[in-house]
């Protein structure tokens, strides 16, 4: 049999691991997140051919190929899993 005491403190153990769970859960979704942010504006630069930085001599294009298009949607599938087991957790 458990005393007053003992349950007490299990709960308050409890209680800390649960608060750490949601702390590591938030700071995975916050990575995430900024992942994709990132990835997009990638994306969305090599399609437009719009690079941060100008560089002194003009470089060609390079054209996506269909092993890159499948890793592509490979990054899309993985990310949408994660976000999708991040939101199962808390339903």
């Amino acid at each position: 049999m458990c005393s007053v005491g003992s349950s007490s403190s299990y709960v308050r153990r409890l209680l800390y691991y649960e608060t750490i769970f949601v702390l590591l859960t938030v700071i995975f979704l916050v990575s995430l997140v900024a992942y994709v942010i990132c990835a997009t504006e990638f994306f969305l630069r090599f399609l437009t051919d719009r690079p941060i930085r100008e560089t002194l001599n003009e470089q060609p294009k390079v054209p996506i190929n269909p092993r890159m298009k499948i890793m592509i949607r490979a990054l899309i599938f993985s990310t949408v899993c994660l976000f999708i087991r991040y939101v199962d957790l808390y339903v």
